[in-house]
């Protein structure tokens, strides 16, 4: 019968050495787990307007989450603003770029009105009720803005629109807005500054109502503070102390349901940095894809993890 083998304890060597190669899987493992981004395995719609500057902002959003491990995919054709709030409501979108007085006239009308502070306070809780949450806005603002010439504004002493009740012959104002649906066109002149019988000239565009202004078929046109020649020399913006133009600051609006501490942070600081020149810069950039135009200012800002 053959002998067997004497057992014999493993040395302390190699024990140590297996317990080595343990602690070195568990940290590796460990370490995967801490690295993994907080969006990591969550999908996200960021949807989009028409306007070149809102669908880069919308890149923005959604390179920076990206970049953050979230799955971002892109709705670039949301339609109305009544479509944006189903939209959202519905989760065929889950982020919005949009507007503040814009969003809070579609939302509760009754408050579309007022300084910037108050009129945002009605639209975060309008927001709330349907769902929503707009978080920081921008200091980005593309509201219109009254303008005249400065020759006009000097023979007739103009500084604000109630300076235009005052003028005893009828003007003409240029627009290629409705002045007879927005809130700051024929209503809002009328009961808050006494500014009545004007004859409306509806322009194609922005350009059209400047170029109209300088020809003088108008005496007054609104056009968005975007348009580029706005603060020419030869122009002067009327101020508007009565506040019947809301501020449209681009602001993100999310639904309630998908909104987290990641998505809040990351929004917000892209918030803080945007401005109107930034605005203004992407609707000019129509050359080039949204998402080029987003990633160079996103790298620009700093706020990309390798920028």
């Amino acid at each position: 019968m053959p002998r067997r083998a004497p057992f014999r304890r493993p040395g302390w060597r190699r024990v140590l050495a297996v317990l080595a190669v343990l602690l070195a899987l568990g940290a590796t493992s460990g370490c995967a787990a801490t690295n993994q981004k907080p969006g990591t395995g969550i999908r996200l719609t960021i949807g989009a307007q028409t306007a070149n500057d809102n669908r880069v902002v919308a890149a923005i959003y959604g390179t920076a989450l990206a970049d953050q491990g979230y799955r971002v995919d892109y709705n670039w054709g949301v339609g109305s603003r009544t479509r944006i709030i189903a939209g959202l409501q519905n989760g065929i979108v889950d982020i919005v770029p949009d507007y503040t007085g814009l969003l809070l006239a579609a939302t509760d009308s009754a408050h579309a009105r007022g300084s910037p502070d108050v009129a945002f306070g009605f639209l975060q809780s309008a927001a709330e009720q349907l769902g929503l949450t707009v978080l920081q806005p921008a200091d980005a603002d593309k509201a219109p803005v009254y303008i005249a010439t400065r020759a006009f504004a000097t023979r007739h002493g103009i500084e604000d629109l109630s300076d235009l009740a005052a003028i005893d012959t009828a003007i003409a104002i240029g627009s290629a807005d409705d002045l007879d649906t927005v809130p700051y066109g024929r209503r809002g002149l009328a009961y808050s500054y006494g500014v009545e019988g004007f004859r409306e000239v509806t322009a194609k565009d922005d350009a059209e109502a400047i170029e109209d202004l300088r020809d003088n078929n108008t005496q007054v046109a609104v056009v968005s503070t975007l348009q580029p020649d706005v603060d020419d020399d030869d122009l002067v913006r009327l101020r508007d102390p009565r506040h019947i133009i809301l501020d449209e600051r681009i602001v993100p609006v999310v639904n309630s349901g998908r909104l987290d501490a990641t998505i809040q942070r990351t929004l917000d600081a892209i918030s803080r940095r945007l401005t109107t020149d930034d605005l203004l810069a992407f609707s000019r950039a129509t050359d080039a894809l949204p998402e080029t135009t987003a990633r160079a200012w996103l790298e620009k800002e700093h706020l990309l993890a390798d920028g």
